[in-house]
């Protein structure tokens, strides 16, 4: 599937696919964040280089009556 590609069963779109790199996700969770990264490992050259970051709160947010949220 290419960059962009849309699934007809579900409407889902790639936004971005990597075949040249395996990668496994790092994720920590304390009482404040939720934050991991992703580290790559190129298949030609078994080396691996530090890619996505991401930090979140883990604390709950309230939202008031009728208000919504989206992600």
């Amino acid at each position: 599937m290419e960059n962009g590609a849309s699934d007809t069963n579900t409407n889902a779109t790639l936004i971005y696919g990597n075949d040249k790199n395996h990668d496994y996700v790092t994720i920590a969770i304390d009482n404040d964040t939720v934050s991991g990264y992703a580290t790559l490992i190129d298949k030609s050259e078994i080396v691996t280089k530090k890619a996505d970051e991401f930090t979140y709160t883990a604390k709950a947010t309230y939202l008031a009556d009728g208000e919504n949220a989206a992600l």
